[in-house]
């Protein structure tokens, strides 16, 4: 017999929230919800920041080697939803229709930095794609960063709260510049 959280797939033995925060209604039984702490959320991108600079970037180009650029990623993700994909444009075209490394590495990044703050970590880019492209793991690199320069969000928990690279506030951080 298998146990039920061997079954589970990790984005939802992971979830912070298996019942719905905004409902009108709840059908079926609570979960009881499993604290997870800030380490164990992060776990997976902690250890790839341990990485020295040229093995991290190794990893990344075997991961984006593999990606065929078939926008499932991008076709099932709630949090992509503009009129116009940049990465559909002819003018100006971000990336070419060539599929190779640095090309799927930009749209990779471009697109995880576009759902940046609004990504809900549900797991349908990885699940739905056919190259196995730990699609969250990029996103929760970008959700830990965002979240120490802005202090942690939690997508889709609050109606009132805007990403934090959705809104601009005179007293953000700006040691880049």
């Amino acid at each position: 017999m298998v146990a039920k959280a061997e079954a589970m797939p990790a984005k939802c033995r992971d979830c912070d929230y298996p019942n719905p925060v905004l409902s009108d209604v709840l059908i079926g039984e609570e979960v009881q919800p499993r604290q997870i702490t800030p380490q164990d959320r992060y776990a997976e991108v902690v250890e790839l920041e341990s990485y020295k600079r040229e093995a991290k970037k190794d990893y990344w180009d075997k991961v984006f080697d593999r990606c065929i650029r078939c926008y499932a990623c991008r076709n099932v993700c709630p949090a992509c939803d503009c009129k116009e994909c940049v990465f559909d444009q002819v003018e100006p075209r971000w990336v070419s229709k060539a599929v190779n490394v640095p090309e799927n590495r930009i749209f990779h990044i471009t697109r995880a930095l576009h759902v940046a703050g609004r990504c809900v970590e549900c797991g349908e880019c990885e699940r739905i794609c056919p190259m196995h492209i730990p699609i969250r793991k990029l996103n929760k690199k970008i959700a830990k960063d965002l979240g120490e320069l802005f202090g942690e969000q939690r997508p889709g928990t609050q109606l009132d709260e805007k990403p934090a690279l959705g809104v601009f506030a005179v007293n953000d951080p700006e040691e880049f510049m």
